[in-house]
């Protein structure tokens, strides 16, 4: 992802790119170098994308710096975090070349009709972006309508002359004026409103106005007397976005005037991704939803193949083969319903539909296939023994059968992988009370770096290719399921993990 985003912004025409493969290695290289802008992944391992960019606004030097958040999670919430953490703009993977090019080239104020000049040439001690001599107004902002309002016709003339060369300038003498226009004219960008006048004055205006939905959006700022703080409060209440004082500087009404044109433009974008992210999140889980359906017809079709042939009798070698068809068609089911478990879970989606399930046949079947699995480390997976009165004892739990399947399985497999050759990986169930309770045990002790996170989301060291999801999934399915698990370990007896189910 790296290396693809790279290649974009230099076909852009950046020359000097930084690249991190971690959020800390990113704090390093922003403590040192003059980065302009940042693009980051959100889920990285310790310090997520969206801890870099509180991070980063938590620094002076950082706090308008343009920061492009890359996510593949569409819920709202991870969003709005987003954008309460101070995020320039997001991008949602996949994105074509196209899109990124266009969101670097908004990030860093650069029109289309201009070539990038390359990122070294904006170095400087006040890290000011940009080289060409640029106006004063964003672009997307000219030629935006201001209304201005005053009863006083010299001061609406003052101003018109100040703004026009910027805007569009609608003027009203009054207020009832305002609101007719308001009825019937193309709605303006953004009001300048007077306080003080006759009949109808500003704060009873901009109520009228805040009051219909179709208006409500337009921001409004009053224009008022230095000493009437009273008047600023109740118009801030009102829902008015700033004030300018009477008379009003010219420089400091522009850059009023701008700055909430500005944001007016940024709530609009943000509206408009987040209408488009709702959007993808539905046919996401649509998606999701497909694909269990259409995926699990043919693996079902291996699983019951590889049984039919396996009862007919085979070989020891053919029956082991066998034995890793199926085995391995059953991971393939589980991988299907994580992701669709996970996904609903993580956005508060899922609902459990509690079945009785004999949760001692269940890691019977599981310890078989991990043990299969695992034949290269000549590891051997088994249920302790038990009393003889509880030998045959299914030890019912209430839950779900495909939860079940992914908790044990992926904690099965991560016991395996924490073992060392030879090892034996003991599974043992016994009922307290209303509780079914399950313990793994393994001789790997789990690495001190990780002891206090074994449960978070990319925890994860040692292994190669561990992404750090194994222990994170099975805490939230355990919980779904309205049970709990923890983990004990050291380096004299190993790692032990305890499951606590309802019984049914």
């Amino acid at each position: 992802m790296r290396h693809a985003i790279t290649l974009v912004l230099r076909e852009m025409g950046l020359k000097q790119i930084v690249e991190a493969a971690t959020g800390r290695e990113a704090i390093r290289l922003l403590e040192t170098l003059p980065i302009m802008a940042v693009i980051a992944n959100w889920n990285m391992p310790g310090v997520t994308g969206l801890g870099l960019l509180r991070w980063l606004r938590s620094r002076p030097e950082g706090a308008d710096l343009p920061f492009l958040l890359v996510t593949a999670d569409t819920t709202r919430e991870r969003f709005q975090a987003a954008q309460n953490a101070g995020v320039t703009d997001y991008i949602v993977k996949p994105f074509t070349a196209h899109l990124l090019a266009n969101k670097m080239r908004r990030l860093l104020e650069v029109p289309e009709d201009e070539e990038v000049p390359p990122l070294l040439a904006w170095y400087g001690k006040d890290r000011v972006i940009g080289v060409s001599a640029r106006q004063d107004v964003d672009s997307r902002v000219l030629g935006s309508t201001v209304m201005v309002v005053d009863d006083v016709p010299s001061s609406v003339e003052l101003i018109a002359t100040v703004l026009s060369d910027t805007y569009n300038i609608v003027t009203a003498t009054s207020g009832m004026e305002a609101l007719r226009l308001l009825e019937t004219a193309p709605l303006p960008d953004l009001i300048l409103l007077d306080v003080s006048m006759p009949e109808l004055d500003g704060h009873s205006v901009c109520r009228q106005i805040k009051c219909n939905p179709a208006l409500a959006d337009i921001p409004i700022i009053f224009l008022t007397a230095k000493d009437l703080a009273d008047d600023v409060v109740l118009g801030l209440e009102l829902g008015a976005v700033d004030y300018v004082a009477k008379p009003a500087e010219p420089a400091v009404l522009r850059a009023r005037i701008h700055t909430h044109l500005q944001l007016k433009l940024a709530f609009a974008d943000l509206a408009a991704q987040n209408a488009a992210l709702a959007a993808s999140a539905e046919l996401r889980e649509d998606v999701e939803r497909i694909t269990q359906h259409d995926l699990k017809n043919p693996l079902s079709a291996i699983i019951q193949g590889a049984d039919l042939l396996i009862a007919r009798g085979q070989d020891a070698r053919g029956e082991r083969t066998l034995r890793m068809i199926k085995s391995s068609a059953w991971r393939a089911v589980d991988m299907v319903n994580q992701s669709l478990h996970l996904f609903q879970i993580e956005t508060g989606k899922y609902r459990l539909r509690p079945e009785r399930l004999s949760v001692a046949a269940v890691l019977e079947e599981l310890c078989a296939e991990t043990e299969t699995a695992f034949a290269h480390h000549k590891l051997s997976v088994v249920l302790a023994a038990r009393q003889d009165d509880e030998a045959k004892r299914p030890f019912l739990v209430s839950g779900d059968h495909a939860l079940c399947r992914s908790l044990f399985g992926n904690l099965l497999r991560n016991a395996a992988e924490a073992s060392p050759n030879f090892g034996t990986v003991t599974v043992s169930l016994r009922q307290e009370e209303s509780e079914i309770v399950i313990t793994i045990h393994n001789a790997g002790p789990v690495l001190a770096e990780i002891r206090e996170r074994f449960f978070e989301k990319y925890a994860t060291a040692g292994k190669r290719a561990g992404v750090g999801l194994g222990t994170y999934t099975a805490k939230l399915v355990t919980e779904a399921q309205g049970g709990s698990v923890a983990m004990q370990t050291d380096e004299a007896t190993g790692t032990t993990l305890t499951v606590r189910l309802p019984a049914a």
